[in-house]
């Protein structure tokens, strides 16, 4: 799965990016919400998943305009955050992943895999 990961810390986006490529998915990895929202494009990712708490566009302000742009309103977003932001997330239409659980993630993003072929 072609996956555009959004993490502002460096170690974090390391372990997301190695783990993530090491079970086959083909990962970009940029540092912030506006990187994310530009590289959409440019990737057509399967699947996103961001970080909440970082500079230029949090991961709620990035699923929000996804959610306004039609070519990117169905898309799977996975918002992984430490912070307990689940009732926001669903609200406008993501998925939620409590950090530090990445076997959480890759259970999500397995789930979703399974619904695309």
């Amino acid at each position: 799965m072609k996956i555009l990961l959004a993490e502002d810390d460096r170690i974090i986006r390391t372990q997301l990016e190695v783990k993530l490529s090491a079970l086959g998915h083909s990962v970009t990895a940029v540092v912030d919400g506006q990187a994310l929202l530009e590289n959409l494009e440019v990737v057509w990712p399967d699947v996103v998943v961001t970080d909440d708490t970082m500079p230029r566009r949090s991961g709620l302000e990035v699923l929000g305009q996804m959610r306004l742009t039609v070519a990117h309103a169905g898309r799977p977003v996975i918002v992984f955050s430490a912070r307990d932001i689940e009732q926001a997330v669903w609200s406008i239409g993501g998925i939620f992943v409590l950090k530090p659980n990445i076997d959480e993630l890759v259970t999500t993003l397995d789930r979703i895999a399974s619904t695309m072929h």
